[in-house]
C-alpha cells in the first residue's frame, strides 16, 4: 500500500510540472524555448529598449484607447461605463467617419502597392545601368530625402538663439 501511495505522489508531482513529463510535447517546447532565451539573452537585451519604447508609445496607447472607448467621460468627471454605445454611434451615426475610413482604405490600397512597385522598378532599372550613371541617378533620387534632414540638423547647430527661447527650428 505504501509503495502505491508513493508512486501516486510522484505522479501528482510530475503532473504539476509540465517539463517533468518525458512525453509532454508542450513541456518540451517550453524547455527548449527557455533554453533558447538563455542562450540568446544578449540579443534580447539589445532588443529590450526598442521593445520597451514600442510597448510604451505604440501598443499601450492603442490598448488604453480601446478600453476608454467603452466609457463616457471628460477630464473633470469620473468615467461612466457606456458599453458599445460610443462605437455604435461612431459606425452608425457618423457619416464623416465612414467616409474617412473609405478614403483611408482607398489610399492604402492604391498608394501602397503602386509605390512599392515603382520603387522596385526604379531600383531594378538603376541597377542595370553602368556604374557612373547608376551613381549619378542614385544621388538624384536620394538627395531630396537627405537634404531636408541635413538642413534641419545644421539649422539647429548654427542657430544663435538659445534652445529655451527658440520658437521655430531654423
Amino acid at each position: 500500500m505504501q509503495g502505491g501511495r508513493g508512486l501516486m505522489n510522484k505522479e501528482l508531482a510530475m503532473a504539476g510540472d509540465l517539463t517533468a513529463k518525458p512525453g509532454n510535447p508542450i513541456g518540451r517546447r517550453l524547455a527548449d524555448a527557455w533554453k533558447s532565451v538563455r542562450k540568446n539573452k544578449v540579443s534580447y537585451l539589445f532588443a529590450a529598449p526598442y521593445m520597451l519604447l514600442f510597448f510604451t508609445f505604440t501598443a499601450l496607447p492603442v490598448i488604453v484607447s480601446l478600453i476608454l472607448g467603452f466609457y463616457s467621460f471628460n477630464l473633470l468627471e469620473t468615467p461612466v461605463f457606456v458599453g458599445m454605445e460610443n462605437y455604435i454611434r461612431l459606425f452608425l451615426g457618423d457619416d464623416i467617419f465612414i467616409k474617412a475610413i473609405g478614403n483611408t482604405f482607398l489610399i492604402a490600397v492604391l498608394v501602397g502597392p503602386i509605390g512599392y512597385l515603382m520603387c522596385l522598378l526604379f531600383a531594378w532599372l538603376i541597377n542595370e545601368l553602368p556604374v557612373s550613371l547608376r551613381t549619378t541617378l542614385t544621388l538624384i533620387f536620394y538627395a531630396p530625402s537627405i537634404s531636408g534632414n541635413i538642413y534641419l540638423v545644421w539649422g539647429i547647430f548654427f542657430n544663435k538663439t538659445p534652445t529655451a527661447t527658440r520658437t521655430r527650428c531654423c
